[in-house]
């Protein structure tokens, strides 16, 4: 049992610092990046505004992987912390109590409850 609970106490930590990124519940969608190719005869100012337009389109791109990946780490961090504490002997009090020392805020650890819980979700059923 000192195993599952070293274990918790790390996942708990990584599952805090997820968690302070503020991130939304669902992974956003990951936006379009149009093809930057200069044109022949284009003005210097349009291919200006074309190479910043791009710019800010894989900055988009970037910040929405990077906001699922976050995302799967706290659904991953959530899961791996409820099936160790569902595993016999189960425990979930001892969960609750390691959470709430780790988080310090019982709203967080209600949402880490009921994270943990959910089915995972396939590539199929998305």
């Amino acid at each position: 049992m000192e195993q599952r609970r070293t274990a918790a106490k790390h996942w708990l930590t990584g599952y805090r610092e997820v968690v302070s990124l503020s991130l939304p519940a669902t992974a956003p969608e990951i936006p379009q990046v149009e093809d930057f190719q200069p044109q022949p005869g284009e003005k210097p100012e349009d291919e200006a505004a074309r190479k910043q337009r791009h710019a800010a389109q894989v900055e988009a791109k970037q910040q929405a992987e990077f906001v699922r990946q976050m995302i799967q780490h706290r659904r991953q961090l959530a899961r791996l912390l409820v099936e160790t504490y569902r595993r016999e002997p189960p425990n979930e009090p001892e969960l609750r109590k390691l959470a709430t020392e780790s988080l310090g805020d019982q709203s967080l650890v209600e949402s880490l409850l009921t994270e943990g819980a959910k089915p995972v979700a396939t590539e199929q059923s998305k």
